[in-house]
């Protein structure tokens, strides 16, 4: 993907980074049901933490906010064998045909959906509700 990205985007600020890129792959894999979400139980089991979140305007620091966040991850792996038959009769190159077809479908809008890997209900949610709970 990295060297698609390369090749396929000459200019480099308009090449996607390796951080969106992740993000990008991590949510196909969670959609097709390949790599489990494993904060799927994090409502019920809280591990929470505190950090600051800086806002810059016009490139100076605005403000500070604290924000409290769950970082709970499942630890039961049994739970997830299901998801192993899913990728049984998958081959890397088929996944990297796949995720190029799911990107590049264009009957979703994707710009009316933010990637959220950590959600319950799915990677891929809408802009609105990802940014109430930020």
């Amino acid at each position: 993907m990295k060297l698609w990205n390369k090749n396929h985007f000459t200019d480099v600020s308009q090449r996607f980074n390796s951080f969106a890129l992740s993000l990008m792959l991590i949510a196909f894999l969670q959609y097709s049901k390949v790599l489990p979400n494993f904060q799927r139980n994090a409502e019920e089991n809280k591990k929470m933490i505190t950090y600051s979140r800086y806002y810059y305007y016009k490139k100076e620091l605005d403000f500070a906010v604290k924000v409290e966040k769950n970082v709970y991850f499942d630890t039961n792996l049994s739970a997830y064998d299901s998801f192993r038959e899913n990728t049984e009769n998958l081959s890397p190159s088929q996944l990297l045909i796949n995720f190029f077809k799911f990107y590049s479908d264009t009957s979703r809008n994707y710009s009316k959906f933010a990637i959220d890997i950590s959600d319950p209900n799915g990677p891929f949610v809408s802009k609105e509700d990802y940014f109430k709970k930020l």
